[in-house]
């Protein structure tokens, strides 16, 4: 009999043991947290973050590297959904494409990007920025541009390429000209590339057969030399002035890092409707346009 109450008190404490086990083990595992990692293949750095178990981790600000953009967090191949519990250590790798451009052949030996600056395809607008300004933004005025003084001594004088020059205003360093802190183009893709100037607009004029084309439902115009094959597409892009967007399609304008020194409250555009292109129109500084960017050879 006594050894029968032993058993079953043994049998009791087993019990009781492993009852106090298991909440103990559902405690901790209740308060564990995991870290996710982010590895940016040689981009910028990003911080890891400390996750408790079954929230989400937080999508970080995209980061940069010179050449490329940046195309998603991917884990195990496939592109992360950051709404996904975390329910162990995580390491998040950055996937990265080239920018593409396109050597249509010109004296100058400029090479031009197929997209603008915040667009993945020829055919997207991408983003706006005022002249001198890299970073888009809601409201484009002098309230809120960054050089609303309209002074010229933030920039200097560039010489950027040392190409052939073209024409009587080619590649010389006598005009006024963004510097590479202001360039958007610069900032946004890397040391590389740059804004073209008035005169790489006017090169591209005088040089090559523009063509009014509709690509993917947005009109604008295919420009190519001798090989319509070799080409670069501009949209007809309209520019933003204060809340609105206007002439989206009527209109294409796009910064040049020019500086109309005879008249410093305004940069130098490329303007391109179904009518006329004209390489050395006047814009206010404070006006949104794209950026399609250029590089040497």
């Amino acid at each position: 009999m006594k050894k029968i109450r032993l058993s079953f008190l043994c049998m009791c404490l087993c019990v009781g043991t492993l009852a106090l086990s298991s909440c103990g083990n559902d405690d901790e595992d209740d308060n564990k947290s995991f870290t996710v990692t982010f590895d940016t293949d040689g981009g910028s750095e990003v911080e890891s973050q400390t996750i408790e178990k079954g929230n989400s981790a937080t999508k970080p600000e995209d980061p940069t590297k010179n050449d490329y953009y940046f195309d998603g967090w991917y884990n195990n191949g496939k592109l992360y959904n950051f709404k996904t519990p975390v329910t162990s250590n995580l390491t998040l790798v950055a996937k990265w494409e080239e920018y593409e451009y396109v050597d249509l052949g010109l004296p100058s030996g400029t090479l031009w990007a197929t997209c603008n600056v915040g667009a993945r395809h020829p055919w997207d607008c991408g983003d706006y920025f005022a002249w001198g300004e890299t970073k888009p933004k809601d409201a484009y005025n002098w309230s809120t541009y960054k050089y609303s003084n309209g002074g010229v001594s933030d920039y200097r004088l560039t010489k950027y390429c040392d190409q052939p020059k073209y024409g009587d205003n080619g590649f010389t360093d006598d005009i006024m000209q963004l510097q590479p802190m202001d360039d958007a183009a610069t900032v946004n893709w890397g040391s590389s590339w740059r804004m073209p100037t008035q005169a790489e607009f006017q090169e591209l004029c005088d040089n090559c057969r523009w063509v009014k084309r509709v690509n993917n439902y947005v009109s604008g115009y295919i420009i190519y030399t001798k090989d319509e094959n070799i080409h670069i597409f501009l949209p007809i892009t309209g520019y933003r002035d204060g809340l609105d967007h206007y002439l989206a399609d009527g209109v294409g304008s796009y910064w040049s890092s020019s500086l109309a020194t005879n008249r410093p409250i305004n940069g130098l555009s490329l303007q391109i409707a179904s009518y006329e292109v004209l390489p050395d129109h006047k814009d206010f500084r404070s006006i949104g346009m794209p950026v399609r960017p250029v590089k040497c050879k």
